[in-house]
């Protein structure tokens, strides 16, 4: 009989397909645009309409079944079935202000100052532009494309990843794994698998990627407007470069134990801008616009969420919902993984009605206050944001706003911290999920390698710098568009998978759950 047998864990090492595919395709993207900079914009152009025209349908009867999925799971016998049979790990009062924090950002402060008035001059529905009319839906629109929709969707996904890891067991980062009952085992393992991993990755390139492109320029803007400078593509690349250069010494520096401090911080000063332009804009409008523009909101619904406008020579559905939804595609393998992990030994009910609940509240004040302050200030003459916006662009129309309050310049330098560090901790989550997924064999408790790391932060700089490069909004909705419509693809193949195969043996797993914990309980006493 063999004694002290050693039991050898397989060493963690670069999956090689997982970390150079999704490493050339950004490589090669980046030459073409960086070398054919016209033919990349009109290629986006042509790209965004055949794939909002031809496809744009199906993401919005996939989001319109998720809201249906999502009632279910909250509402049936899934309801009241626990992720795991451990007490939950964070109290409720935690839990909830971090699904809050989820829905605060340096891009939804983006989206909050200026979504309504490019809704407003481009209204859906055939709506006149600038009318009461128009007025009132741009309103209303913000909460839709940001409000249960998107949320919803993170919910459902978090509710099959939490079955994976807390009831099933499977600790896994990568989405091929929750595929496996539809794919087969052996083809997750497999060619398959790899595929549906570099979909999943490049997911989360374009999504992260987009939101760096959005974010740079209102930073730059900032920038200029505070220092009195004239602006030039360098102070974007400069701003880029400056935060990849301040990441890589983070993560040879320590900066990672520090990122909790920062991520606080960030939401601090999230908080504090959003009560503080509420205390000094026009509450009452606020409120009335609020509660008018909920009651659009529930009675059109479903309104927004299918129309395609087949009959008129609008593209608000293609330009926005279907963008929208594609980001959220993009976006809702990585967010629905996060809530899964901090969700354990909550019931689906809690999951789904906390996640999507507190997230929207978190994002919508966004909304209701600093887009609200800027319709205000426009609809009373304080500033003409629509001008400004149609001739100068939206980062200009959104300083414009901020300087009609008082004490705009602490404002901007509020805002310049936010932005900036919301890019930070976005660079700093995507970088750390990219290199965990592209590693073999990593241990729960270690870190993936910095190298490995640092290559992304480059990578998502390099394209975030590139969607700059070729300007305006089309270059980031194609990108949100192209890796959206297929990570829908992937979490439909893992809904089959929870729904037709896995979730059936939600109870089975638990009583093995139990009947292990019994075990291990009385093997540690015994030796004890």
């Amino acid at each position: 009989m063999e004694k002290n047998k050693r039991v050898t864990t397989p060493k963690a090492t670069t999956d090689k397909a997982l970390f150079f595919i999704p490493l050339a395709i950004v490589i090669v993207f980046c030459a073409l645009v960086a070398l054919f900079p016209e033919g990349s914009a009109a290629a986006f152009n042509t790209i965004f309409g055949v794939i909002t025209g031809n496809f744009g349908w199906a993401l919005q009867w996939f989001f319109f079944a998720n809201t249906i999925i999502m009632v279910y799971l909250a509402f049936s016998k899934y309801g009241n079935k626990k992720l795991g049979n451990e007490k939950p790990e964070f109290s409720t009062p935690v839990w909830l202000g971090m699904l809050f924090a989820a829905g605060t950002s340096g891009v939804a402060i983006y989206w909050g100052f200026s979504e309504w008035f490019q809704y407003a001059t481009a209204p859906p529905f055939g709506l006149e532009p600038l009318s009461r009319e128009a007025m009132n839906m741009a309103s209303t629109y913000s909460f839709f494309h940001w409000g249960p929709s998107a949320y919803g969707l993170y919910a459902t996904v978090a509710v099959v990843f939490g079955f994976f890891f807390f009831v099933k067991r499977e600790d896994t980062n990568r989405p091929s794994t929750a595929c496996a009952s539809v794919i087969g085992e052996k083809n997750a393992k497999g060619l398959l698998g790899k595929i549906i991993d570099i979909v999943y990755m490049m997911g989360i390139i374009g999504a992260v990627s987009a939101a760096i492109g959005l974010s740079t320029p209102l930073i730059s803007a900032i920038i200029v407007d505070l220092f009195n400078i004239e602006y030039t593509l360098w102070i974007d690349a400069g701003v880029l470069i400056f935060f990849t250069v301040f990441f890589v010494f983070g993560v040879y520096g320590g900066l990672q134990k520090s990122m909790k401090f920062i991520s606080n911080a960030k939401l601090a000063m999230v908080i504090g801008l959003l009560a503080f332009v509420f205390l000094i804009g026009p509450k009452s409008y606020m409120l009335n616009t609020f509660t008018d523009s909920m009651g659009t909101f529930v009675s059109d619904y479903f309104r927004m969420m299918l129309t395609t406008e087949p009959h008129s020579a609008g593209t608000f559905p293609q330009s926005w919902t279907i963008f929208f939804f594609a980001w959220w595609s993009a976006y809702a393998l990585n967010t629905g993984i996060f809530l899964a992990r901090i969700s354990r030994g909550r019931s689906i009910k809690q999951l789904v009605l906390g996640a999507t609940g507190a997230s929207c509240v978190g994002c919508w004040l966004h909304f209701m206050i600093l887009g609200y302050y800027g319709m205000n200030a426009y609809e009373t003459g304080l500033v003409n944001v629509i001008e400004i916006f149609q001739t100068q662009g939206i980062t200009d129309a959104i300083i414009a706003i901020i300087k009609t309050m008082p004490l705009a310049t602490v404002v901007l330098v509020v805002m310049l911290a936010v932005m900036a560090v919301s890019t930070v901790t976005v660079i700093n989550s995507a970088a750390y999920t990219l290199s965990i997924v592209s590693t073999n064999n990593l241990p729960a408790n270690e870190e993936p390698a910095r190298v490995n790391r640092i290559f992304w932060a480059i990578a998502l700089g390099a394209l975030g710098l590139v969607l700059i490069f070729i300007g305006g909004l089309g270059p980031i909705q194609t990108i949100s568009l192209s890796t959206g419509i297929l990570t829908m693809v992937i979490i439909i193949i893992i809904f089959i998978a929870f729904f037709k195969y896995d979730g059936k043996k939600w109870d089975e797993y638990m009583e093995r759950n139990e009947r292990e914990d019994r075990e291990k309980l009385a093997a540690e006493s015994e030796e004890a």
